[in-house]
């Protein structure tokens, strides 16, 4: 009998549980039911209106300058899905740390091992004063003297482009409109967009540099043992010669250019939104053909 009453209890105590779990999960059905009416409606609309951004990001694949950038865009929405903007992107560029080394190499010219970085203060400054202590101890007179030829100053200086301005006309194309349910409770509407422009770019472009100002080669295989020959590159005294004091003169250009971009806009409100987007941005017809710089913005937009 008290076996009999205990599984009594059990399977009414079940069927309790069972019926109150499928009330709140029959509630939760509704309630997505009604959702789904609300995520069928289209609340933000785009066709025949204008639309401006202000945005900011990086170039993210300079290997020598760090460029900081503030993106502005006008756009205005022929179809509710297609659009057409002006686009302007300025740009603040800073020397990498790379681009200090490189500037400031060192030659050693022998197998003799010199415990110093490669280049200068391992490329965190550009100060000739530096290179030039660093490299006293190992020359003709310093306390660890190498046997000649004596480490000098042997500089690189590839092909460097720092972008200025970069002004472009774009197509948008928005094929995805879309909302998120959060918690619940909370939608969120989004679109994603491609754009696809042409334009120029403005650029300060620096050449190749391979010697001194009297031709001397910064670089190369040193001389054969016990002879007179000059070995490349230049003293560390000769300042002029090698870090940012030995750059050849920049040359402005003006290159045509052409974009393409995806990114999403989050939806705060009718009017306002918040964007984020990578774009690639290719200069063609440049000295090596073509350049392709990839950016990342975000920003936010109003809609007037």
């Amino acid at each position: 009998m008290r076996k009999a009453a205990c599984y009594t209890a059990f399977f009414i105590g079940l069927a309790m549980a069972l019926g109150e779990t499928w009330t709140v999960a029959w509630a939760n059905v509704k309630d997505s039911a009604e959702l789904s009416v609300e995520i069928k409606n289209r609340l933000y609309k785009t066709n025949k209106s204008f639309e401006l951004r202000v945005q900011g990001g990086m170039i993210l694949n300079h290997p020598y300058v760090s460029s900081q950038v503030a993106h502005g865009a006008a756009i205005y929405y022929l179809r509710p899905n297609l659009g057409l903007g002006a686009d302007f992107v300025y740009a603040i560029n800073k020397d990498k740390s790379e681009r200090k080394c490189i500037e400031n190499f060192y030659n050693t010219h022998n197998k003799t091992n010199i415990p110093i970085s490669v280049c200068a203060g391992a490329g965190t400054v550009d100060d000739p004063q530096l290179a030039q202590r660093e490299l006293a101890p190992f020359m003709e007179g310093g306390n660890r003297a190498v046997p000649p030829p004596y480490p000098n100053m042997g500089p690189a200086y590839p092909n460097i482009r720092e972008i200025n301005m970069i002004l472009t006309g774009s197509l948008v194309w928005l094929p995805f409109y879309g909302k998120i349910l959060l918690f619940m409770s909370q939608v969120s509407h989004f679109h994603t967009f491609l754009t696809l422009g042409g334009g120029i770019t403005l650029s300060d472009f620096y050449p190749e540099k391979r010697t001194s100002s009297s031709g001397h080669p910064l670089r190369g295989s040193p001389p054969p043992p016990n002879t007179k020959t000059k070995p490349p590159g230049v003293q560390p005294t000769e300042v002029q010669e090698y870090g940012i004091r030995g750059r050849p003169k920049p040359v402005a250009e003006t290159t045509p250019t052409i974009t393409l971009g995806v990114g999403q806009k989050f939806h705060l409100t009718s009017r306002l939104a918040l964007f984020i987007e990578g774009r690639s941005i290719a200069l063609v017809g440049t000295e090596n053909i073509y350049e392709v710089y990839f950016t990342m913005w975000g920003g936010a937009g109003l809609k007037l």
